[in-house]
């Protein structure tokens, strides 16, 4: 009995985790797919400090794509340490999708966190700044 049921549970796990890659792909990714390399105009809400980078700043941003919420990488010039949490940033962006090349350590990173998407800003930015932090 113990014979049969081990390969029957090896399959069902393998069957639930083929099924589960498939759905998150097909419900979070593939909506994506068709912005990548595009330049986008964002709004969206600042979720982290700016850090300073070797070409500029970045942080965490949360936008609407595909009419859902989805928080981007955002690369950017300028004044960008006056950002902060919970402020309303506007910026056109070139839009790209992680690499799934596992041979990119920074892209593996970057998917792991939770990244969906990276912005690098081609112009100037505009900032509506909040009192609070959220």
């Amino acid at each position: 009995m113990t014979q049969i049921l081990i390969p029957i549970a090896l399959l069902l796990g393998i069957g639930t985790a083929m099924a589960w890659t498939s759905m998150y792909s097909l419900l979070h990714i593939a909506p994506l797919m068709d912005l990548h390399g595009t330049t986008r105009t964002l709004t969206g809400t600042v979720c982290s400090y700016a850090q300073e980078t070797a070409y500029g700043y970045k942080l965490d941003m949360e936008v609407e794509l595909a009419g859902k919420p989805t928080r981007i990488l955002l690369y950017l010039d300028g004044d960008a340490q006056i950002l902060q949490p919970g402020d309303q940033l506007t910026v056109s962006a070139k839009l790209e999708l992680p690499s799934y090349s596992y041979s990119e350590e920074q892209n593996v990173w970057n998917r792991a966190k939770g990244y969906l998407l990276t912005g690098y800003a081609q112009d100037a930015w505009t900032v509506e700044q909040t009192r609070e932090i959220p």
